[in-house]
């Protein structure tokens, strides 16, 4: 959990860099991603601000959790 937040983190920080050209390269990142070997998901968007937005779920029980 503790090296998927910081994959995280160091790619927000990235995007802050970035300029708008250097961000649509990014876009293959939108949509919906399994991670694998668990039963985990991540979603990712593209949001006004010139960012993405993104949160982790998990299924349990036919119930789907936010992480």
């Amino acid at each position: 959990m503790k090296i998927k937040l910081i994959l995280i983190l160091t790619l927000l920080f990235t995007l802050q860099a970035c300029n708008k050209d250097q961000l649509s390269e990014l876009d293959f990142l939108t949509g919906k991603w399994k991670i694998e070997n668990i039963d985990q998901f991540e979603v990712w968007e593209k949001n006004t601000k010139n960012g993405f937005d993104g949160y982790s779920y998990k299924i349990n029980n036919g119930e789907k959790i936010i992480l």
